[in-house]
């Protein structure tokens, strides 16, 4: 489906984050980015895996040429690196030899910290949506099927944390709203403690495209600069806001997105930059501050 395997390789140490991971070569693979991007995507219940292009090339072997003592010499006179290259498979087998693998260990920060009671996730699920909601519309969802007592808490992406007060009410609930929840989820699975989110859905106002190259094939290109193209926001589509696209993107936990990329598109080269939006959090109470101001405001000026 993706290609011919020719080379796989699990490494038995395991990552910064303990995780476990390997190499695989394809063969007759037309867009290696392409195809990164597909892997990247597949799901195995709450399993993610995550695919990246190797960042180490791999060693090739040269046949040695026939000529004289003068290509020899010119040989000898080449200048060459003092460490060849070696492929991520090396530096793993060979230890920390590499000046690259010790700057990132020295880029890792390790502490211990005490871990609290996690004993109210044991009866929590986890749920994988369909289609990115918002979590009041799936609240509205549950409450018209008459379902008050299950608390709805985003976990970021498309994973939403499901848990109830009462023990093991939560579990009949998912067992006797099948109909409902596999139209809401595409997956609901009870809670383990080694679940984590690496993805988040962000949206970036793009500048400098030239309103002439708008489109859709124009929009999922810029995207993929910064990562997956997740939608394009409705005023971007109508032109009702021409003052930058503004796409929705999904892109690794802890990646930034302000960024200047010089791009060419269809003949013409623009400077695109790319600012995520940032949203903060009010409480109810800064709310209300704020409104009371307003309303201050508004009197005093009408006096």
């Amino acid at each position: 489906r993706w290609g011919r395997v020719i080379d796989v390789f699990i490494s038995r140490r395991l990552d910064a984050g303990n995780r476990r991971f390997g190499f695989v070569r394809f063969q007759r693979v037309m867009d290696a980015h392409v195809l990164e991007r597909r892997l990247d995507a597949i799901w195995i219940g709450l399993w993610k895996l995550w695919v990246n292009l190797p960042k180490f090339s791999r060693k090739e072997t040269h046949k040695p040429e026939l000529g004289g003592e003068r290509k020899n010499e010119q040989a000898r006179m080449t200048w060459r690196q003092k460490n060849p290259p070696r492929t991520f498979a090396q530096v793993v087998r060979d230890g920390d030899e590499s000046a690259s693998k010790k700057a990132m260990d020295n880029s890792v920060v390790c502490f211990q910290v005490a871990v609290e009671s996690t004993k109210w996730l044991e009866e929590c699920f986890v749920g994988r949506l369909i289609e990115l909601k918002n979590v009041m519309s799936i609240k509205e969802s549950f409450f018209l099927s008459g379902i008050n007592s299950v608390k709805l808490r985003s976990l970021g992406e498309k994973f939403v944390l499901l848990s109830c007060d009462e023990a093991g009410l939560l579990e009949e609930i998912v067992a006797g709203n099948k109909d409902l929840l596999d139209g809401i989820f595409e997956s609901i699975v009870p809670w383990d403690d080694s679940f984590a989110v690496g993805k988040k859905f962000v949206w970036v106002r793009c500048r400098g495209i030239p309103l002439a190259l708008w489109s859709n094939q124009c929009f999922e290109s810029v995207g993929s600069l910064v990562g997956a193209l997740v939608e394009v926001d409705n005023a971007t589509v109508t032109r009702e806001v021409v003052e930058f696209a503004r796409l929705r993107v999904r892109i690794p936990v802890g990646s930034d997105t302000r960024m200047v990329k010089q791009v060419q598109i269809n003949g013409t080269f623009c400077n695109v930059s790319f600012e995520e939006e940032r949203f903060v959090r009010r409480s109810p109470k800064q709310v209300w501050m704020n409104a009371e101001k307003v309303v201050q405001s508004t009197h005093w000026n009408r006096s």
